[in-house]
């Protein structure tokens, strides 16, 4: 179990960053997450946490906060996946629960998304009803990654029933609403998700599909948890998972998968 990064954070539960700092000291060089070909080790996952976690504080969200995050499933020669993945662990640091949504769904979202603190978009999507809009393009995202931090948010406490993150479902109403998972909940699907996938170190994890599908973010998540590998591809032919790697592995086809 990775140590906390705060020993003052009174919580039984470590961030996820928590186990990415842990093993980006023992394995620096391992590979966390390739995005539609683009690579990053567990220590570039961890630097890029750091910085976003200073960028997004600058926004001053508070922990106990709510924010929606725009995932966009492509962007040409850009990592939006990864660096969707990014900006939710950063709010995590600072205590504050995510949402994710496509930009598909907004129109379906005004309630839900005119009651979040603090929604962050990509440009052409600034008509979204939100109390704070912030729009988040790849130059801004590039200078978030390129900047040195000029001082670094404390990281917020942790309690069970803290928010972690913010579900959204149509159920069986056919009509849009959302559920909040707390701390203790998150961790108890996280829990659960190992039990039934058995991630480790050896385990590949291939997402087709964005976090906000909540079933993803759990898999994607615990397999990172473990040391795994996640790999991210909007299109996937059934042979592509198990011929592009050429070393010993186990591979991990989530059910929502399709081909």
């Amino acid at each position: 179990m990775p140590k906390q990064d705060n020993s003052s954070r009174p919580s039984p539960y470590p961030l996820t960053s928590d186990y990415i700092r842990y093993q980006a000291a023992q394995r620096p060089k391992a590979v966390a997450v390739i995005d539609q070909g683009q690579v990053f080790t567990y220590d570039d996952f961890n630097r890029d946490i750091e910085k976003m976690r200073a960028a997004l504080g600058d926004l001053n969200v508070l922990p106990g906060q709510h924010v929606g995050v725009e995932f966009l499933p492509e962007l040409k020669n850009f990592p939006s996946f990864y660096y969707h993945w990014v900006k939710l662990l950063a709010f995590e640091g600072l205590g504050v629960a995510t949402m994710s949504f496509a930009r598909a769904e907004a129109a379906h979202m005004e309630e839900i998304l005119g009651a979040l603190d603090l929604v962050l978009v990509f440009p052409d999507a600034t008509d979204i009803p939100a109390k704070r809009l912030h729009v988040m393009d790849k130059d801004w995202i590039k200078q978030t990654m390129a900047r040195a931090p000029d001082s670094m948010p404390e990281l917020a406490s942790r309690m069970p029933g803290d928010a972690a993150r913010i579900i959204k479902s149509s159920g069986t109403t056919g009509s849009m609403k959302y559920m909040i998972r707390s701390i203790e909940n998150q961790e108890f699907i996280y829990r659960n998700t190992q039990f039934r996938g058995g991630y480790s170190q050896e385990s590949r994890f291939f997402v087709t599909g964005g976090f906000p599908v909540s079933a993803f973010h759990a898999a994607a998540v615990t397999c990172i948890r473990a040391g795994g590998m996640c790999v991210y591809e909007t299109r996937v032919s059934a042979e592509k998972p198990c011929l592009c790697w050429d070393h010993p592995c186990v591979i991990l086809v989530h059910r929502l998968m399709r081909f």
